[in-house]
């Protein structure tokens, strides 16, 4: 049961890396979303909402790379702490059909030392780590992309790919200014949730399927 806590708990919904801001450049926003549970006969995304910012860093070469990092509000509402941090880097810049290419890596951690009640395990610290791969496609200002996701939980790592597709759109700028985004990712092909007080979502047959929906302002950067 511990495995899926803490991979459904710390597969919130983050903003999308698949293109890692210009140097200078910053963004912030809020994501809300999640694995989808049954609710009241409907399946609806677990309230999820992650606050966080990203910077883009000095390009390494000709290739950009930024630094992220949130905080999960749904999480301290609960009194957990659950934050993140992590960078992109984009390996191959878009050429025309060809997919721009973008590795992420991002740490979560989760505490409920905060908490005046005891889950099971006792107090304690949770870390997982994401890695993930991206293909994207630009037109002008809009965008969609693909590509999976591992996650481990650093005290019990196993295999638990994660594929997704999203979009983002309704830019206000061609660089900055601000986006919707949105995505879709099922968690873990091939696993089945063993936690019986919820139903998850598994319209293909194994994993978590989910979803989540953000807002992103972005500024700075080049002129």
């Amino acid at each position: 049961m511990r495995y899926w806590i803490m991979l459904l708990g710390t597969a919130c919904g983050t903003m999308n890396s698949a293109r890692p801001l210009d140097k200078g450049q910053h963004a912030v926003g809020v994501t809300l979303g999640g694995p989808m549970v049954e609710f009241g006969g409907s399946y609806i995304p677990l309230p999820n909402a992650v606050l966080e910012g990203r910077s883009g860093m000095a390009p390494l070469g000709d290739r950009n790379w930024d630094i992220n990092y949130g905080l999960n509000l749904t999480a301290l509402a609960f009194d957990q702490v659950g934050l993140h941090v992590g960078g992109s880097y984009q390996a191959l810049k878009q050429n025309g059909n060809i997919p721009a290419i973008s590795f992420t890596n991002r740490l979560f951690l989760y505490s409920n030392h905060i908490s005046a009640n005891t889950i099971d395990d006792g107090k304690g610290l949770w870390l997982n780590d994401e890695l993930s791969l991206t293909f994207s496609w630009k037109l002008g200002r809009q965008m969609v992309y693909t590509g999976f996701s591992q996650y481990f939980d650093l005290s019990q790592p196993s295999l638990t790919l994660s594929p997704f597709v999203g979009a983002e759109f309704f830019n206000t700028g061609l660089n900055n200014g601000f986006a919707l985004q949105f995505e879709l990712r099922n968690y873990a092909v091939g696993r089945n949730p063993s936690i019986t007080s919820a139903k998850w979502n598994t319209p293909f047959g194994s994993g978590g399927f989910g979803g989540n929906l953000g807002v992103v302002y972005r500024f700075g950067g080049s002129k």
